[in-house]
């Protein structure tokens, strides 16, 4: 069996993975960094499946406003990708949570205030205000003021909330140094600062701004529309980790399958369906949600078989087909353990693509700690990527580690993690540089046999 782990937060101190099922395991974080500075958040970019795990725990009275870049340039592929992830946010959100909408391009405007979620009525609002097209300048300064402003008209209190910006370009209306204005108004209301950097040119300046603000940025590099499943995965973690807290967190889903499949005539399969079998061991397997999400959403059939033969379907109505959301769900409270089989046919000749994931929480397993690492240049020593594989105070040693690094100019470097010790540390210099910008860097932790052992198994 093979296990993998993403989680939607880098910074040390993150404990979170997947349980260990004997000496196997597979281990995968992505990690977002701005020139290797410690300010970094994760995108999930794996398109092979494995086991993933992230926070799910949604705490009540958070209090949370989006602004939302709505220049020209956000036009096509970016605004729709969006569009959809805020839907599927709105609709997953617990009730009990302050929500409100800012839009902005050269100006900025409130299109939802802030409001707690009480109830589908709230929920249609909101999904109502959701942007759908784009156009004009950008001016990031006035969405976050903006984004001020409503909190203090809804009258909450803004120690501790958050504001999710998501932009595309660089800053080129308005105040020069918003950075520098907004900031202190920030700070002295508490407010911290989420960041989506969507392309190679959002402003940099977002990193200054997320990080004195006690936030975090996540980054998305490719942003054609060939890519609107990777653009999909690193919105979605990037709102659930404005919602998460990670210090009161109960609740840890396993993503038992996460990858993007193509379909059709035109593919390596030349066949109108995909199938995979997923394994559900027997201590997770509740509250267990199967998602295949596509935009051919209309024209594809899903069919899930459980390890006793029971058939879920969209055409038997077992299996929700959400069209607004582009997604067919099927949730189990308890789930039979052994191989669940997943086939989605295609029903047109056209190639199709397909985003599956299964997620599913644990029954009292102990977990995996998984905590990366990356240390700025100092003086004539190069960055360090390290991280540390652990099973509750347990240290992994002798797993295969390998960094690979996504560079600013879009190609991609492998480095293996090839030096480590008995604490479970894992640690390599980068020097393979191809400029200044932004590098995502994904940690891939795979057992060595018998080589890969942790504390309490050793033979």
């Amino acid at each position: 069996m093979i296990y993998g782990h993403s989680c939607s937060a880098v910074a040390n101190n993150e404990r979170l993975g997947p349980h260990l099922n004997g000496r196997t395991l597979l281990l995968t974080i992505r990690v977002i960094v701005h020139t290797f500075e410690p300010t970094v958040m994760s995108e999930y970019d794996i398109v092979r499946p494995q086991i993933e795990v992230s926070v799910a725990t949604v705490l009540p009275l958070q209090r949370t406003v989006f602004v939302l870049d709505v220049s020209g340039s956000m036009s096509g592929a970016k605004c729709e990708t969006l569009h959809l992830e805020t839907l599927r946010f709105i609709n997953r959100i617990n009730d009990n949570n302050h929500v409100g909408i800012v839009l902005f391009n050269e100006n900025a405007w409130s299109v939802h205030e802030v409001t707690m979620v009480t109830g589908a009525a709230v929920r249609d609002g909101l999904v109502r205000a959701v942007p759908v097209r784009a156009g004009g300048g950008t001016d990031i300064g006035a969405g976050i003021i903006e984004g001020l402003a409503a909190f203090r008209r809804a009258s909450v209190d803004t120690n501790g909330a958050k504001m999710f910006v998501a932009t595309d370009g660089e800053h080129c209306t308005g105040i020069e140094d918003y950075v520098g204005y907004v900031l202190p108004q920030l700070i002295s209301a508490k407010v911290k600062v989420y960041c989506l950097a969507i392309g190679v040119s959002a402003d940099h300046r977002l990193e200054r701004l997320s990080t004195e603000t006690g936030g975090q940025v996540f980054n998305l590099s490719r942003v054609d529309a060939e890519s609107r499943e990777m653009m999909a995965r690193v919105m979605e973690a990037a709102m659930k980790e404005v919602v998460t807290s990670k210090e009161m967190a109960e609740v840890v889903t396993h993503t038992v399958l996460n990858e993007v499949v193509i379909i059709g005539d035109n593919t390596r399969t030349a066949r109108n369906s995909y199938e995979t079998r997923v394994p559900i061991e027997a201590d997770i397997g509740r509250n267990t949600q199967i998602h295949v999400r596509s935009e051919a959403i209309n024209d594809i059939v899903v069919e899930i078989t459980g390890p006793s033969a029971a058939v879920y379907s969209t055409s038997g109505g077992e299996i929700m087909k959400r069209l607004d959301l582009k997604e067919c769900v099927l949730f189990m409270d308890s789930t039979e353990s052994g191989l669940w089989a997943i086939k989605v046919t295609a029903q047109t000749s056209d190639t199709v693509r397909a985003h599956l994931i299964v997620e599913s929480n644990p029954t009292g397993a102990q977990s995996i700690e998984l905590q990366v690492f990356l240390r700025a240049p100092e003086g004539n020593c190069p960055p360090i990527i390290s991280c540390k594989l652990c099973k509750g105070n347990d240290p992994i040693v002798g797993a295969i580690v390998t960094a690979t690094v996504d560079r600013p100019g879009g190609t991609q470097t492998d480095l293996p993690l090839n030096l480590y010790h008995n604490s479970g540390y894992y640690y390599a210099y980068f020097t393979d540089y191809s400029g200044a910008g932004r590098y995502n860097v994904s940690a891939l932790a795979v057992n060595d046999g018998n080589n890969t052992t942790y504390h309490g198994n050793y033979r």
